[in-house]
């Protein structure tokens, strides 16, 4: 404020966050799901669970970001070994990348539906849930 900046930021919630901002008075502008986006061929969509053994079959492409990063660590320390085959940080080669090589990729909803590539949002997702939960089945 003293700089004339807007008193406004985002953070992810979930229940590992919770705790760190139980203090702070804030409003919700939006609401996002940790979600698996995938290539219409995918036989994860035909699934109606998934195992901890489908996750370990995946291979993932995952975006630049540090929220993503700290959720795919969580998910090696739940379910792993994982394995990325590439990171990116563009909408066009993730979109490339989970079409062409039937990659799957974390995302956020909030984060692939306001990408400004519109064929990322309208590709498969599966709803992971809230990680912190042991909610795959082993």
């Amino acid at each position: 404020m003293n700089e004339g900046g807007f008193p406004a930021g985002f953070i992810p919630l979930n229940q590992a966050t919770k705790p760190l901002i139980q203090d702070l008075n804030f409003t919700k502008v939006a609401e996002s799901k940790l979600n698996l986006i995938v290539s219409p061929d995918n036989p994860l969509l035909e699934k109606g669970t998934l195992t901890v053994h489908d996750l370990r079959h995946q291979r993932f492409a995952l975006f630049n970001d540090v929220a993503n990063e700290q959720i795919f660590r969580y998910l090696q320390f739940l379910y792993g070994p994982l394995k990325v085959i590439i990171n990116l940080d563009n909408a066009w080669s993730m979109y490339a990348t989970i079409t062409k090589l039937n990659a799957v990729c974390l995302g956020r909803t909030f984060q692939t539906h306001h990408s400004p590539y519109s064929p990322l949002a309208d590709l498969p997702e599966i709803e992971l849930g809230d990680l912190t939960t042991s909610s795959l089945v082993g």
